[in-house]
């Protein structure tokens, strides 16, 4: 094995270069507007290091203080011009790499990054980099970098570019009164902005609040047409687990391997290995993509990456997981999860799904594949500069975010979450598993980003007591959350996907949540 580290890492980095140009492709307009940004930034528009030429401590990257370097080191940088809307956005990537005899770098590869892909040329710029940079006389503890030496440094780089703005606090709003509320706070939207007439983007809105449901629209959406729900998938996923340990099928220590075809990954020789709720809990050290990932057309990217190529990914990589492992949201992670479920249950992800989660919650509005009747009311998706791109279809990933929905199936989903129950009558085994199964989905399992803790996919923020979660595809966008404790529920589907200015899906959902509260809501005025 260790003799082929070198192979393998350069065949890591070759796949993880080529994932990351064809999934930047995909986004090219909006990463056209980060190479501008860049262009200001010291760290990726330095100069390149002549090989002859004298070097500097801090070239190429010369926000690195090149005395102080360590095995892991933190590069801040700023982003003048990019950040979330609501107030702060981050980008980080690892890489490992090792000096050679001249100076150069060799066997770049990419250990981690966040978030990708939409910021997929940070990660590309990270590695430019690293390539540029020449070691002698680079001095750690003291003493030249030796030759060969393997070294890790990791970039992040975060700013708060747009100052949050929040809009006045009002009284708690009803569901009756939501729509006109944000009909006003959208001024500026519905006017001259994301949503005005000229625009060809819309968004769907499903609230309940005390029993109270409600299902609108601005912009061109229609109030039945369906959008790609991108990562909320996972929180399907994640209840098909709970459900199947509520049926006595599994457990939350069965490993991931005994759900796979036989022989597919052998066990690992030692230490732990990955089990069912490290997947569920993104805490099973597997990377967000799996580094065979290259498709045929970067405009549908998923497309061609079925279970073959994901079990030859596990092969060659194994179930082993980290004897402490982090949060670390993983895509591969839950498309591993719903496969290995279906497999278990001798079908595939959609069957497994409609027969066990959308035939029981009434929602036959949502699959993974849509009749002829969807596909018409399937709105078109668009770019963050408004351009249609083409939709997304995922086979073997299909658990980590294939599902098209409507929002008012949506809805549906989120009060069975509310609620804790599939229907108002409770009176069969399989009603009384599915609702143990939605109360298992919100256990809180562990830490995720910042204070945020993970259930079953569900992320919790202790602040709002609410339970939520984003996605986004190429060309959509969307957020859903609930709180049990405050008895509301929401989802927001956009036909556009996350922008430098933010998650706009996110935002308005966000807001809603604020305006039931009666507190501070961000303010919706400059989209």
């Amino acid at each position: 094995m260790q003799g082929d580290h070198s192979n393998s890492t350069r065949r890591r980095a070759a796949g993880s270069r080529r994932l990351l140009c064809l999934l930047a492709a995909a986004t090219s307009r909006f990463l056209s507007a980060v190479v501008a940004v860049c262009a200001a930034w010291p760290l990726l528009a330095a100069e390149p290091v002549k090989p002859d030429a004298p070097v500097q401590q801090q070239q190429p990257l010369d926000q690195l203080n090149t005395s102080e370097l360590k095995r892991i080191k933190t590069v801040e940088a700023n982003f003048p011009e990019l950040a979330l809307r609501q107030g702060m956005l981050e980008c980080v990537v690892e890489l490992r790499f090792t000096v050679l005899p001249d100076g150069s770098t060799a066997d770049i590869e990419i250990m981690h990054s966040e978030p990708v892909p939409l910021f997929a040329l940070f990660e590309e710029s990270a590695i430019r980099a690293v390539k540029q940079w020449r070691y002698e006389p680079v001095i750690r503890n003291g003493q030249p970098v030796a030759q060969g030496t393997e070294v890790a440094i990791r970039f992040t780089g975060k700013k708060t570019a747009f100052p949050v703005t929040y809009g006045d606090p009002i009284d708690p709003v009803s569901a009756a009164s939501m729509e006109s509320v944000l009909r006003r706070d959208l001024d500026q939207a519905l006017s001259n902005g994301v949503l005005s007439a000229s625009s060809p983007i819309g968004i769907a809105i499903g609230i309940v609040h005390d029993d109270d449901r409600r299902v609108f629209t601005f912009g061109k959406a229609k109030p039945d047409a369906i959008f790609e729900i991108g990562s909320i998938t996972k929180t399907f996923t994640g209840l098909l687990l709970a459900l199947a340990i509520e049926q006595g099928e599994v457990k939350i220590d069965t490993p991931v391997r005994e759900l796979l075809p036989p022989d597919t990954v052998a066990k690992p020789a030692t230490g732990s290995e990955i089990m069912l709720l490290d997947l569920v809990t993104q805490h099973s050290g597997l990377p967000r993509m799996p580094d065979n990932f290259d498709p045929k057309d970067p405009s549908n990217p998923y497309a061609d990456y079925d279970s073959t190529r994901l079990y030859e990914f596990l092969r060659a990589h194994g179930v082993a997981k980290p004897a402490l492992p982090e949060f670390l949201y993983s895509n591969l992670g839950f498309g591993l999860l719903g496969q290995a479920l279906a497999n278990h249950a001798h079908t595939d992800y959609p069957a497994l799904l409609k027969r066990s989660v959308l035939n029981p919650f009434g929602m036959r509005e949502t699959a993974i594949t849509l009749d002829a009747d969807q596909q018409r009311r399937f709105i078109q998706g668009h770019d963050a500069d408004c351009r249609p791109v083409p939709a997304w279809d995922l086979t073997a990933l299909a658990g980590a975010g294939g599902l098209r929905s409507t929002a008012a199936d949506m809805l549906r989903y989120l009060e069975a979450n509310l609620r804790q129950r599939a229907t108002d009558a409770e009176t069969t085994s399989d009603g009384r598993r599915l609702a143990a199964a939605l109360a298992r989905s919100q256990t809180l399992q562990a830490d995720a980003d910042g204070t945020l803790k993970i259930g079953y996919a569900w992320m919790y923020d202790a602040a709002t007591e609410t339970y939520q979660h984003s996605g986004a595809t190429g060309g959509y966008s969307s957020f859903a959350f609930f709180s049990p404790k405050r008895n509301y529920a929401g989802i927001v589907l956009a036909n556009v996907t996350l922008s430098p200015r933010g998650r706009f899906a996110e935002t308005v959902g966000k807001h809603i949540g604020a305006r039931f509260a009666g507190e501070k809501p961000i303010s919706l005025r400059d989209w």
